[in-house]
């Protein structure tokens, strides 16, 4: 019996996908957030991932021709350079940071079969992904119309933030522990599920896609998230603006696109205002939880739970660690709550004074860090660790909030960690893809099927990383799916050029 090596390895590439997106979706979920089984996720997908990482190593020969990979992996050496530079500041946690990236690159981006159009390896991992945010939101509007929620308790410092699960503070995070990263993953749910439904057979499967572009906007509606609300425009805008753009009719294909971007603006904010009304009006009866600040000053979580269990174990997620404390309404006590009592999403009250949600000055302290280490910068995770050593008195670590580890701005993050020149490399590659586009606009335009979904992803994730940390160094399913759809969008070009 001859053994079919391509096939092996094709599935080989699969589970390893397979893993890293479940890994992604353990971390962002407030039930599994710290959770053991993220180790064991975690620690199947890396065997295998490191298996096939090795495989394309050895095979890299026929990759010789993509320029972008080059880009790709001067990046990575810059981040290495930047480790060995920062050593003293810490090494383990920017190994597990350059692990996961390399992941990226050699299993996202040198796939072999998700670009095959007779593979339904692209096809399964769409369904993945779906099927994950599909549960997440379901769960998360349990949570909302049941009236459930507790909070994540920082271990380390009074002064950190508490995150959420449930419908907190006029926003909806539901059992995702960040309401923005939810959103985000809603749009990009969207975009997949648009895509899902046209090349759908089956009516139950094209139903299935209905349901979660439903379900995904309502959750971008009730997280009241910018960042979600921003990345679904940015991708919506590209996906029609391919599919319904004719150069006969210019003015008339680029009016539709903006309706469609307007009707979807107008109906994020329309079906927000129409839930508020209801709520003033007693007509809907839907709490809105929020808890008194010294709730987490003075409550001392070992005395106060009546055996209520805690997490022993540090928990690891993407961007901090948390000890995760389950409280219910019941557990918590009852003078620390405060029920708002118009129960409205929106948190207008907190961009009165400052529009950015500080992230104004949490960019200020990245050029203030950059400015010192301008070459290779001070890595992802040493930032905490070298300002307070060497900038002591900037915003990140010095305001009445938390210490910030992140810039919430990809670009940003890359020019603190990897300095100059792993700014210049990473502008390199968004530069060349965006480059391609341009010089291929003609092929992209005929073939706009199999165009429009990675070129919407890809100014999503572009548009979605000017505020928060994405794309790199992080090990979400939206950094997955992007690569896997980049080296799509490459693959596709080159064989346009070549027919």
């Amino acid at each position: 019996m001859k053994i079919n090596r391509s096939n092996i390895w094709n599935k080989l590439e699969l589970i390893s996908l397979i893993g890293m997106l479940l890994v992604g979706f353990l971390q962002i979920c407030s039930l599994t957030f710290g959770k053991k089984i993220i180790s064991y996720c975690l620690w199947s997908t890396l065997i295998i991932g490191f298996i096939v990482c090795l495989h394309n190593l050895i095979t890299i020969k026929k990759f010789k021709k993509d320029k972008l990979l080059g880009f790709l992996l001067l990046f990575i050496l810059t981040y290495i350079i930047s480790i060995f530079l920062n050593f003293n500041y810490g090494y383990y946690d920017n190994l597990r940071t350059l692990v996961w990236f390399t992941m990226l690159v050699f299993i996202a981006y040198l796939n072999n079969s998700m670009h095959d159009d007779k593979s339904k390896n692209l096809y399964t991992i769409i369904i993945v992904y779906l099927l994950g945010v599909f549960i997440l939101n379901v769960f998360s509007f349990y949570t909302m119309l049941s009236g459930t929620w507790s909070f994540v308790l920082p271990k380390v410092s009074q002064t950190a933030p508490v995150y959420y699960l449930g419908f907190v503070w006029g926003r909806l995070y539901g059992v995702y522990w960040d309401a923005n990263i939810g959103a985000t993953m809603c749009a990009i749910c969207i975009i997949l599920s648009l895509e899902f439904i046209i090349k759908s057979n089956k009516k139950w499967m094209q139903l299935f896609g209905v349901i979660s572009i439903i379900l995904s906007f309502f959750y971008i509606v009730f997280s009241d998230s910018r960042t979600g609300l921003l990345g679904l425009v940015a991708g919506l805008f590209f996906w029609f603006l391919l599919r319904i753009f004719k150069s006969k009719s210019v003015i008339l294909n680029l009016c539709k696109v903006f309706c469609i971007v307007v009707i979807t603006i107008g109906a994020n904010f329309g079906f927000k205002s129409l839930f508020n009304y209801l709520q003033e009006q007693g007509i809907t009866h839907i709490e809105v939880h929020t808890v008194e600040d010294n709730t987490f000053t003075n409550f001392d979580i070992n005395q106060n739970l009546n055996g209520v269990a805690t997490e022993g174990k540090q928990a690891k997620s993407n961007q901090t660690n948390v000890e995760t404390s389950k409280v219910t309404t019941e557990q918590q006590p009852k003078e620390n709550e405060k029920k708002d009592q118009a129960n409205n999403v929106g948190r207008s009250d907190e961009y009165k004074s400052d529009i950015s949600n500080r992230r104004f000055d949490i960019w200020k302290s990245a050029i203030e860090i950059f400015n010192t280490k301008p070459l290779f910068g001070v890595t992802h995770n040493n930032v905490i660790k070298y300002t307070k050593e060497n900038l002591p008195n900037t915003y990140i670590i010095n305001n009445n909030h938390q210490e910030f580890d992140s810039m919430h701005n990809t670009f940003l993050d890359i020019l603190v960690s990897q300095g100059l020149f792993g700014e210049l490399t990473y502008l390199s590659i968004v530069g060349f893809i965006i480059i391609k586009m341009i010089l291929n606009r003609k092929i992209i335009f005929e073939n706009a099927n199999e165009f429009c979904t990675p070129i919407a992803l890809f100014f999503c994730m572009m548009a979605v990383s000017c505020v928060m940390t994405e794309i790199v160094y992080v090990t979400s399913p939206m950094a997955t799916m992007l690569w896997l759809y980049i080296r799509k969008f490459m693959e596709e070009i080159k064989n346009a050029e070549n027919s």
